[in-house]
Protein backbone atom coordinates (compact mmCIF):
# COMPACT_ATOMS: atom_id res chain seq x y z
CA UNK A 1 0.00 0.00 0.00
CA UNK A 2 1.20 3.55 -0.79
CA UNK A 3 0.46 5.94 2.08
CA UNK A 4 1.01 9.68 1.70
CA UNK A 5 1.71 11.51 4.97
CA UNK A 6 0.94 15.19 4.32
CA UNK A 7 1.80 17.55 7.13
CA UNK A 8 3.82 20.28 8.78
CA UNK A 9 6.99 20.28 10.91
CA UNK A 10 5.66 17.35 12.95
CA UNK A 11 5.66 15.28 9.75
CA UNK A 12 8.95 16.71 8.53
CA UNK A 13 10.44 15.81 11.90
CA UNK A 14 11.68 19.17 13.15
CA UNK A 15 13.94 18.76 16.17
CA UNK A 16 13.21 21.82 18.35
CA UNK A 17 16.61 21.60 20.05
CA UNK A 18 18.63 22.50 16.96
CA UNK A 19 16.21 22.71 13.97
CA UNK A 20 17.64 19.52 12.46
CA UNK A 21 15.51 16.68 11.13
CA UNK A 22 14.73 14.18 13.87
CA UNK A 23 15.58 10.59 12.86
CA UNK A 24 12.73 9.12 14.95
CA UNK A 25 9.86 11.10 13.42
CA UNK A 26 6.36 9.57 13.42
CA UNK A 27 6.49 8.69 9.74
CA UNK A 28 9.56 6.51 10.36
CA UNK A 29 7.78 4.81 13.27
CA UNK A 30 4.83 4.14 10.95
CA UNK A 31 7.17 2.72 8.30
CA UNK A 32 8.73 0.39 10.86
CA UNK A 33 5.28 -0.81 11.92
CA UNK A 34 4.19 -1.32 8.30
CA UNK A 35 7.28 -2.57 6.46
CA UNK A 36 5.18 -3.94 3.58
CA UNK A 37 3.86 -0.44 2.81
CA UNK A 38 5.51 2.56 1.15
CA UNK A 39 5.30 5.57 3.47
CA UNK A 40 5.65 8.84 1.55
CA UNK A 41 6.78 11.74 3.74
CA UNK A 42 5.47 15.13 2.61
CA UNK A 43 6.15 17.40 5.55
CA UNK A 44 6.91 21.12 5.36
CA UNK A 45 7.75 23.30 8.34
CA UNK A 46 5.06 25.94 8.83
CA UNK A 47 2.52 24.34 6.48
CA UNK A 48 -1.06 25.37 7.20
CA UNK A 49 -4.36 23.77 6.27
CA UNK A 50 -5.76 26.73 4.36
CA UNK A 51 -4.44 29.87 6.05
CA UNK A 52 -2.48 32.08 3.68
CA UNK A 53 0.97 32.97 4.96
CA UNK A 54 1.96 36.07 3.01
CA UNK A 55 5.65 35.61 3.85
CA UNK A 56 5.59 31.94 2.74
CA UNK A 57 2.70 31.33 0.31
CA UNK A 58 4.04 27.88 -0.61
CA UNK A 59 3.06 26.67 2.87
CA UNK A 60 -0.70 26.81 2.11
CA UNK A 61 -1.69 23.14 2.41
CA UNK A 62 -4.87 23.17 0.33
CA UNK A 63 -3.01 24.82 -2.55
CA UNK A 64 -0.15 22.29 -2.35
CA UNK A 65 -2.29 19.17 -1.85
CA UNK A 66 -3.36 18.63 -5.51
CA UNK A 67 0.20 18.85 -6.82
CA UNK A 68 1.55 16.59 -4.09
CA UNK A 69 -1.14 13.96 -4.63
CA UNK A 70 -0.69 13.99 -8.39
CA UNK A 71 3.09 13.72 -8.12
CA UNK A 72 2.82 10.64 -5.87
CA UNK A 73 -0.15 8.93 -7.57
CA UNK A 74 -1.28 6.24 -7.36
CA UNK A 75 -2.05 6.41 -3.64
CA UNK A 76 -3.99 4.07 -1.42
CA UNK A 77 -4.28 6.25 1.68
CA UNK A 78 -3.57 9.82 2.75
CA UNK A 79 -2.78 10.81 6.33
CA UNK A 80 -3.20 14.51 7.17
CA UNK A 81 -1.17 15.90 10.07
CA UNK A 82 -2.01 19.61 9.90
CA UNK A 83 -3.72 22.30 11.94
CA UNK A 84 -1.13 23.18 14.55
CA UNK A 85 0.17 26.24 12.68
CA UNK A 86 -3.34 27.66 12.31
CA UNK A 87 -3.29 28.36 16.05
CA UNK A 88 -0.67 31.06 15.54
CA UNK A 89 -2.16 34.34 16.71
CA UNK A 90 -1.83 36.13 13.34
CA UNK A 91 -4.11 33.55 11.66
CA UNK A 92 -6.85 34.10 14.24
CA UNK A 93 -8.43 30.66 13.83
CA UNK A 94 -10.34 28.58 16.34
CA UNK A 95 -10.42 24.77 16.45
CA UNK A 96 -13.77 24.63 14.64
CA UNK A 97 -12.46 26.70 11.72
CA UNK A 98 -9.39 24.49 11.45
CA UNK A 99 -11.56 21.36 11.50
CA UNK A 100 -13.68 22.77 8.66
CA UNK A 101 -10.51 23.28 6.62
CA UNK A 102 -9.42 19.70 7.26
CA UNK A 103 -12.91 18.62 6.18
CA UNK A 104 -12.41 20.37 2.85
CA UNK A 105 -9.11 18.52 2.39
CA UNK A 106 -10.82 15.21 3.12
CA UNK A 107 -13.54 15.96 0.56
CA UNK A 108 -10.84 16.67 -2.02
CA UNK A 109 -8.94 13.48 -1.20
CA UNK A 110 -12.08 11.34 -1.32
CA UNK A 111 -12.90 12.45 -4.86
CA UNK A 112 -10.55 10.48 -7.12
CA UNK A 113 -11.58 12.60 -10.11
CA UNK A 114 -9.48 15.37 -8.53
CA UNK A 115 -6.20 13.55 -8.49
CA UNK A 116 -6.14 10.11 -10.12
CA UNK A 117 -4.61 11.06 -13.47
Amino acid sequence: MRILCFGDSNTWGLNPLNASRHPKRWTRVLAALRPEDEIIEEGLNGRTVNSPDHKNPERHGMTALPMVMQSHAPLDQVVIMLGTNEFKRHFGKCANQIALGIGEMIKYIQNPANWAH
